[in-house]
């Protein structure tokens, strides 16, 4: 078998749409520890328990005990838009109920999506990739018009 390395890990918590802390999560690791392994992509893991535990979530997908978190900016990202573009953000921020604003704090500051926030991206993540973003324009046109007509 070749050597795991920190694309490995990366390329793996990307295919299972999870973000850094729930990939650290999974791999029962700090965040930090996660950061350290990927960050050279050509690193070679040398934990022999981490090693095994990749090759079993590998292997066996089944067994990876974390369901996926939202990884916002990386949710924004495969649906498209780009995190330098403030007409992107608009949009995107109308798709989720939030603000351009909002949206542009979360991506350049770092700063932390609702727990609602969450939860949509999440539902949304449940969906095939491929049908994401039409869902979440038909609902945003469906809300859209009861925002309109004064609903909640």
């Amino acid at each position: 078998m070749p050597p795991i390395t920190g694309e490995d890990l990366e390329r793996w918590r990307l295919a299972h749409e999870l973000s850094k802390h729930a990939a650290a999560k999974a791999f029962g690791v700090q965040i930090i520890r996660w950061q350290e392994l990927t960050e050279d992509p050509t690193a070679i893991v040398n934990d022999k328990t981490l090693k095994r535990l990749y090759t079993l979530y590998e292997e066996h997908p089944e067994t990876v005990p974390v369901e996926p978190e939202g990884d916002f900016l990386g949710f924004y990202e495969s649906l498209g838009f780009d995190k330098t573009s403030t007409k992107d953000m608009s949009i995107f921020g109308e798709l989720i109920g939030r603000s351009a604003n909002n949206v542009y704090r979360i991506i350049n500051y770092n700063g932390n999506p609702s727990q609602v926030i969450n939860k949509y991206i999440n539902g949304v993540m449940q969906l095939p990739r491929k049908k994401r973003l039409s869902v979440m324009k038909d609902i945003s046109r469906s809300i859209g018009m009861s925002d309109l007509e004064g609903g909640e």
